[in-house]
C-alpha cells in the first residue's frame, strides 16, 4: 500500500464507527412516530438513511480492499 492508503486504512475504522452511529440516529429518527404522520419529513429521513447506509457500505468495501492489498 502507498503511504496515503496506509493512512486511510488506519483511519477507516473510525470513519466506519462514525457512520454506524449516524446510521443508528437516522434510523431512530425515521422510526419516530411523530415523523410517520408527516410525509415530507418521513421522506427526508428515509432518504438520509439510505444515503448513510450506502456510504457505510462503501466504507466497508474500501476497508476490505485495503485489508486484502495490505497482506
Amino acid at each position: 500500500l502507498s503511504a496515503k492508503e496506509q493512512g486511510e486504512l488506519r483511519r477507516i475504522g473510525e470513519r466506519i464507527q462514525t457512520s454506524e452511529k449516524k446510521l443508528a440516529e437516522l434510523s431512530a429518527r425515521a422510526s419516530d412516530p411523530k415523523i410517520a404522520s408527516d410525509a415530507d419529513a418521513l421522506h427526508a429521513a428515509c432518504t438520509a438513511l439510505a444515503k448513510c447506509q450506502s456510504d457505510l457500505d462503501g466504507l466497508y468495501v474500501r476497508w476490505e480492499e485495503l485489508e486484502a492489498r495490505s497482506r
